[in-house]
């Protein structure tokens, strides 16, 4: 494990608030994560894991998915929304047993053609859900309520301090907005002049950490907090030489953007593909030229670790490009294991230890399986 500084920004952009000065144990730091690129480590998932557990996902006529993009727990459930697959949001217990669907694929009230997002309030026991430039609202236990149409598509979007925050792409001048609580456009933030070479290359993750709503654009490599109706910085993503110059996409025809924001080739460039952050660690997967590399960084130890699937002993899942992360809570990280990358059921029956599955029903799952849904915790480095 090794040691990072964590630094105070000395100078920002004049289109966002400074960082106050605190130290790395203080709340609202602006911490500057330098990641070493080319300085990767021997690990074993073990030594990052403290704690895990593993809910096999139960396969049946109505609960079949692929690509899990969000997971939500709330009470005795699960939530999971899988937009391309499944094209729906569906509900499961602690153990994995399917309960229902919430969301229907089609045109008419109530359906989505692409769900993207989901919030749950659990004080009413409603769920809302957005997608096709529309917002829809259900009852945990399924039943349909209500749709209202949006002016602008989102792709993420969260409720805070009775307000509506929504990552937008398309040709729009903003990249996030908020919104009142019918829908009605309010405030714009995060403008960028090259706005409209960014449509269709991805979404904008919004998060609560430690009470405050995080967003780290796409193709940006800086985490703001929104506060006081400003952006703030709060944390920034160094990868030193290897950074990418994001303005060069002005200059680029739309094949070359293609394939640049896809990370086949982007020159020995990093770019961040999936951020992760609880009240303990920052969880940062980027990749270079189509290879994904792993940065975890303990905000309470100021220490971190790094490593590529090559540098990776994976003794928890025995499989180690089995995995995909799919988000995070306060509790957990969560992996999403597919099981059709094991080669024999042998390692399949070493994760699934945990559960009630025999070795015999484990061997079906090499051919006809959901997701595995593997909940970590991670140790203090």
């Amino acid at each position: 494990m090794r040691q990072i500084l964590i630094i105070i920004l000395p100078l920002l952009l004049t289109a966002f608030s400074s960082c106050s000065e605190k130290t790395a144990q203080q709340d609202e730091v602006c911490i500057r994560m330098k990641v070493p690129v080319m300085d990767l480590q021997q690990v074993k998932l073990s030594d990052i894991i403290s704690e895990y557990e593993v809910v096999k996902l139960e396969f049946t006529d109505k609960s079949m998915m692929g690509y899990i993009k969000k997971i939500e727990e709330c009470g005795d459930y699960i939530f999971v929304l899988d937009p391309l697959t499944a094209k729906s949001l569906m509900v499961f217990d602690k153990q994995g047993r399917f309960i229902r669907r919430i969301t229907r694929s089609g045109k008419g009230p109530g359906e989505f053609i692409y769900p993207q997002d989901f919030i749950l309030n659990e004080k009413d026991k409603t769920i809302e859900v957005i997608g096709n430039y529309k917002l829809s609202k259900y009852t945990f236990e399924g039943k349909y309520l209500s749709t209202r149409r949006n002016e602008f598509g989102g792709t993420e979007f969260i409720k805070h301090d009775s307000r509506y925050y929504f990552a937008v792409l398309g040709k729009t001048p903003y990249k996030i907005i908020q919104a009142d609580s019918t829908g009605q456009f309010q405030k714009g933030y995060y403008t960028r002049p090259w706005t409209k070479y960014m449509h269709g290359t991805g979404y904008l993750p919004l998060r609560k950490v430690n009470g405050e709503l995080m967003v780290k654009p796409e193709m940006c490599d800086t985490v703001f907090a929104i506060s006081d109706d400003t952006l703030q910085v709060r944390r920034t993503i160094d990868f030193g030489e290897y950074t990418t110059d994001y303005s060069q996409l002005e200059n680029m025809n739309r094949e070359e953007r293609r394939i640049f924001t896809g990370f086949k080739t982007n020159g020995n460039k990093c770019m961040v593909f999936k951020y992760l952050e609880n009240a303990d660690h920052v969880h940062v997967q980027y990749n270079v030229n189509s290879k994904y590399y792993h940065y975890i960084y303990d905000k309470k130890t100021d220490k971190y670790v790094h490593f590529d699937l090559e540098h990776l002993e994976d003794d928890i899942t025995l499989q180690k490009d089995s995995w995909y992360l799919a988000g995070y809570s306060p509790e957990w990280i969560y992996y999403v294991v597919e099981p059709y990358k094991y080669k024999s059921s042998r390692e399949l029956v070493s994760l699934l230890k945990q559960t009630s599955w025999d070795e015999a029903s484990i061997n079906t799952l090499l051919e006809d399986s959901n997701p595995i849904l593997l909940k970590v915790k991670y140790k203090r480095f």
